[in-house]
Protein backbone atom coordinates (compact mmCIF):
# COMPACT_ATOMS: atom_id res chain seq x y z
CA UNK A 1 0.00 0.00 0.00
CA UNK A 2 1.40 3.38 -0.99
CA UNK A 3 -0.08 6.72 -0.09
CA UNK A 4 0.90 10.22 -1.07
CA UNK A 5 -0.36 13.30 0.74
CA UNK A 6 0.05 16.93 -0.18
CA UNK A 7 1.94 19.11 2.26
CA UNK A 8 3.00 22.71 1.75
CA UNK A 9 2.26 24.22 -1.63
CA UNK A 10 4.49 27.29 -1.73
CA UNK A 11 6.90 27.74 -4.60
CA UNK A 12 7.56 25.90 -7.85
CA UNK A 13 9.69 22.78 -7.67
CA UNK A 14 12.66 22.48 -10.01
CA UNK A 15 13.27 18.87 -8.88
CA UNK A 16 12.59 16.35 -6.16
CA UNK A 17 14.52 15.39 -3.06
CA UNK A 18 13.29 12.30 -1.22
CA UNK A 19 14.15 12.00 2.46
CA UNK A 20 13.63 8.53 3.94
CA UNK A 21 12.76 8.70 7.62
CA UNK A 22 12.53 5.82 10.04
CA UNK A 23 10.68 5.43 13.30
CA UNK A 24 13.06 7.77 15.16
CA UNK A 25 11.59 11.23 14.74
CA UNK A 26 14.69 13.14 15.85
CA UNK A 27 16.92 11.31 13.36
CA UNK A 28 14.44 11.92 10.55
CA UNK A 29 14.24 15.62 11.34
CA UNK A 30 18.05 15.84 11.39
CA UNK A 31 18.27 14.25 7.93
CA UNK A 32 15.57 16.58 6.60
CA UNK A 33 17.36 19.62 8.03
CA UNK A 34 20.59 18.48 6.33
CA UNK A 35 18.76 18.05 3.01
CA UNK A 36 17.12 21.47 3.31
CA UNK A 37 20.51 23.08 3.93
CA UNK A 38 22.23 21.08 1.18
CA UNK A 39 19.63 21.46 -1.60
CA UNK A 40 17.74 24.60 -0.58
CA UNK A 41 14.23 25.67 -1.47
CA UNK A 42 14.36 25.08 -5.23
CA UNK A 43 13.28 21.47 -4.80
CA UNK A 44 10.11 19.66 -3.85
CA UNK A 45 10.73 17.54 -0.77
CA UNK A 46 9.07 14.19 -0.39
CA UNK A 47 9.27 12.69 3.08
CA UNK A 48 9.04 8.93 2.68
CA UNK A 49 8.68 6.06 5.07
CA UNK A 50 8.40 2.33 4.50
CA UNK A 51 7.13 0.46 7.51
CA UNK A 52 5.80 -2.90 8.43
CA UNK A 53 2.02 -3.18 8.74
CA UNK A 54 0.53 -2.30 12.12
CA UNK A 55 -1.86 0.30 13.52
CA UNK A 56 0.36 1.53 16.39
CA UNK A 57 3.40 1.94 14.15
CA UNK A 58 1.25 3.72 11.56
CA UNK A 59 0.04 6.35 14.06
CA UNK A 60 3.58 7.05 15.30
CA UNK A 61 4.90 7.25 11.75
CA UNK A 62 2.31 9.79 10.68
CA UNK A 63 3.23 11.99 13.66
CA UNK A 64 6.87 11.89 12.52
CA UNK A 65 5.94 12.58 8.89
CA UNK A 66 3.67 15.46 9.92
CA UNK A 67 6.51 17.01 11.98
CA UNK A 68 8.77 16.83 8.92
CA UNK A 69 6.08 18.43 6.74
CA UNK A 70 5.80 21.22 9.31
CA UNK A 71 9.57 21.78 9.10
CA UNK A 72 9.21 22.21 5.34
CA UNK A 73 6.29 24.59 5.85
CA UNK A 74 8.45 26.64 8.23
CA UNK A 75 11.14 26.82 5.52
CA UNK A 76 8.48 27.69 2.91
CA UNK A 77 9.33 24.77 0.64
CA UNK A 78 6.88 22.45 -1.11
CA UNK A 79 6.61 19.08 0.57
CA UNK A 80 4.56 15.92 0.58
CA UNK A 81 4.70 12.56 2.27
CA UNK A 82 4.92 9.11 0.79
CA UNK A 83 4.08 6.18 3.04
CA UNK A 84 4.19 2.48 2.20
CA UNK A 85 3.60 -0.61 4.30
CA UNK A 86 5.57 -3.73 3.43
CA UNK A 87 6.96 -6.68 5.35
CA UNK A 88 10.46 -6.12 3.89
CA UNK A 89 11.41 -2.47 4.44
CA UNK A 90 14.55 -2.64 2.27
CA UNK A 91 12.60 -4.08 -0.66
CA UNK A 92 9.92 -1.42 -0.12
CA UNK A 93 12.49 1.36 -0.48
CA UNK A 94 13.86 -0.22 -3.65
CA UNK A 95 10.36 -0.48 -5.11
CA UNK A 96 9.56 3.18 -4.29
CA UNK A 97 12.84 4.27 -5.93
CA UNK A 98 11.85 2.38 -9.07
CA UNK A 99 8.17 3.47 -9.08
CA UNK A 100 8.90 7.16 -8.56
CA UNK A 101 12.17 7.35 -10.56
CA UNK A 102 13.92 8.74 -7.48
CA UNK A 103 17.24 10.42 -8.32
CA UNK A 104 17.99 12.20 -5.02
CA UNK A 105 17.47 10.08 -1.89
CA UNK A 106 18.66 11.10 1.55
CA UNK A 107 18.71 8.33 4.11
CA UNK A 108 20.64 7.46 7.23
CA UNK A 109 22.77 4.43 7.99
CA UNK A 110 23.24 2.49 11.20
CA UNK A 111 26.61 3.46 12.67
CA UNK A 112 27.05 0.14 14.43
CA UNK A 113 26.33 -2.05 11.41
CA UNK A 114 28.02 -2.60 8.08
CA UNK A 115 26.07 -4.08 5.17
CA UNK A 116 27.65 -5.69 2.16
CA UNK A 117 25.50 -7.10 -0.63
Amino acid sequence: MTREDEGSSSGAAAGNVYVAVGSDGAEGETMLLWALQKFGGDFKYCILHVGQPGELARKNTHKILDACIQMCNDEKVFSMKLYAEMQDVRQGIVELVEQHCIRKLVMGAAADRHYIE
